[in-house]
Parts: C-alpha cells; structure tokens; sequence
C-alpha cells in the first residue's frame, strides 16, 4: 500500500515483457498502470507515494528501478537487490 492509502502496487511476471511488471492500482477507481520490468520483486512506494521502487533479475544479475505512478515511466538506478524508501528527515 502506498504511504497515502490511495494506491496498492502487486508484481506479477507473464510470458512477455509487454505485460510482466509492478502493477500500480488506484483503489478509488481501480485503474491500473504497468510499470514495465522482468521478474520484479519487493516493491516499495515512495513516502510522497509518487514513485515506486522495485527491482529485477536478469541474467544472474539484479537491478532496482524507479517508477513513476503517474506516467508510468521507469528508470535503471542501480545494480543491486531488496531496495525500499528511507523514511523523510524530520
């Protein structure tokens, strides 16, 4: 769940790229946005719940990304595993 309580993000794995992914749920309205990766796992929003951090296991190797819940754009941030949101400074 995001931090906002508006969202629910659910990863799922399909045959093709075109549908393997971190899903990203509206609850009020049910629309759902694909963020677009192979073999996701630990999902985490960001602590304004406009992003998603998620990572990906491709040829042995790990890797997190950064997706936007709105656009639904993704972005390689790093080679790496288990990645989740610090929370804000006070």
């Amino acid at each position: 769940w995001s931090p906002d309580g508006r969202l629910f993000a659910y990863h799922t794995e399909w045959a093709t790229i075109n549908r393997s992914g971190v899903y990203v749920v509206d609850v009020e309205t049910g629309e759902q946005r694909l963020l677009p990766g192979w073999k996701p796992a630990f999902t985490s929003f960001s602590p304004d719940s406009s992003h998603v951090v998620f990572s990906t296991a491709q040829s042995n190797h790990q890797f997190i990304w950064v997706g936007n819940v709105e656009t639904g754009s993704v972005f390689l941030l790093a080679e790496g595993s288990a990645p989740a949101w610090r929370p804000a400074a006070p």
